[in-house]
């Protein structure tokens, strides 16, 4: 967390004081999130069963401000979405005892910090890979149930984690100051996203097709 909030001082510093910023992207990436469980592994069949991934998306403005060879490093903010939808579960209807079907979506919004490094393959090249790392800050979760008339169980989240991202990219020009890069990533936390010790951690993922529209400044 320390090193990032240095290198985003750094780079606000450099481009408030005469610096040109290289490059400004907007970023949209739907995603489909899940999580990895790290338990014991009969626990791990059953909740592999019960427990999907669900669709959701990415979307933040970052500013590159260094740009030089093949390399360009970037930072900004991204509003993420993530979590995972429990949907093999059975209980009863309140009213006629009848088993039901329950779906339990749990959403956990998060602010991320990234520093992306993009590295192009050739001086004239399209096609680039992208690494770096996120530190996403805990905003809000919610839990959903359907068909359950019960208030879900609603877990403490971890208020920091650190992300790792990486991926791919190819260039479409739309102009000479603009461009559009389609982007196949996945982006993962390195923490449990559980504030607590529990027998069954998870750590959320994405994978994700960013449109990340490049202008030039």
């Amino acid at each position: 967390m320390r090193i990032t909030i240095i290198a985003f001082a750094l780079i606000f510093s450099r481009t408030t004081y005469g610096q040109v910023i290289k490059e400004l992207q907007i970023i949209i990436n739907p995603t489909y999130s899940t999580r990895l469980l790290d338990t014991k592994k009969e626990a791990r069949e059953v909740w592999n069963k019960e427990e999907k991934g669900m669709i959701s998306y990415d979307a933040g403005i970052l500013i590159c401000p260094f740009t030089k060879n093949r390399i360009s490093i970037g930072t900004g903010l991204i509003y993420s979405r993530k979590g995972y939808v429990w949907s093999d579960r059975t209980g009863q209807d309140i009213n006629t005892g009848d088993p039901v079907h329950i779906k339990i979506t749990e959403t956990v919004n998060y602010l991320e910090i990234p520093i992306k490094l993009t590295y192009y393959l050739s001086d004239k090249s399209k096609t680039y890979l992208i690494s770096g790392i996120s530190n996403d800050i805990f905003l809000s979760s919610k839990v959903k149930v359907t068909n359950d008339p019960t208030t879900p169980t609603q877990y403490d989240i971890r208020r920091y984690n650190l992300g790792i991202n990486i991926g791919l990219g190819h260039n479409f020009k739309i102009s000479e100051s603009m461009k559009v890069g389609v982007e196949p990533n996945i982006k993962f936390q390195t923490m449990n996203y559980i504030d607590k010790d529990t027998p069954a951690k998870r750590y959320l993922y994405t994978i994700g097709l960013a449109i990340n529209t490049k202008i030039g400044l």
